[in-house]
């Protein structure tokens, strides 16, 4: 399941964009435990974002590990021998998995160029806001020079 960074609203793994907001950037939440994470696998129990669980068909429970924790069924495994004997639940705790997510550059279209040429200190002030790695005060320090050149170039052609 996806959750949607913006608004905080579920969405199918199959979403695209919010069904309530319309953005793009969603959080993964494991079908297993509950997690909300960002990377492709929970750093809580170790299942990939989007896994559907699987369903034993010898005591209908559903799992996402290989065998089956209630009675030890693993598929393909045995054939014709008696069935396994159910082991005790060992707690696992994965170690935690690092990975850089790359973003997807976004493409530009007729009319983002457009924008930028008839709005430009719109679209400057915006594209400043969208950069991740500037703080805030360097966020309201790029806004407050856009906003001085636009009022001196308002000022000087009046």
């Amino acid at each position: 399941m996806k959750i949607c960074a913006y608004c905080g609203t579920a969405n199918p793994d199959s979403a695209l964009l919010c069904k309530a907001c319309g953005a793009g950037e969603f959080k993964n939440k494991c079908n297993n435990c509950g997690t909300v994470f960002e990377s492709n696998f929970c750093p809580t129990c170790g299942t990939k974002a989007g896994a559907k669980p699987r369903v034993c068909p010898r005591c209908s429970e559903s799992h996402f590990t290989p065998a089956c924790p209630r009675c030890g069924y693993v598929p393909g495994a045995n054939k014709g021998a008696e069935p396994a004997k159910p082991r005790p639940q060992v707690v696992v705790q994965p170690v935690p998995v690092v990975q850089t997510i790359e973003k997807e550059k976004k493409k530009i279209t007729f009319g983002t160029v457009l924008l930028w040429i008839f709005f430009w200190p719109v679209m400057a002030v915006v594209a400043a806001h969208n950069i991740e790695r500037l703080k805030k005060a360097c966020k309201l320090f790029l806004t407050v020079i856009i906003s001085m050149i636009i009022l001196g170039s308002y000022v000087c052609s009046i």
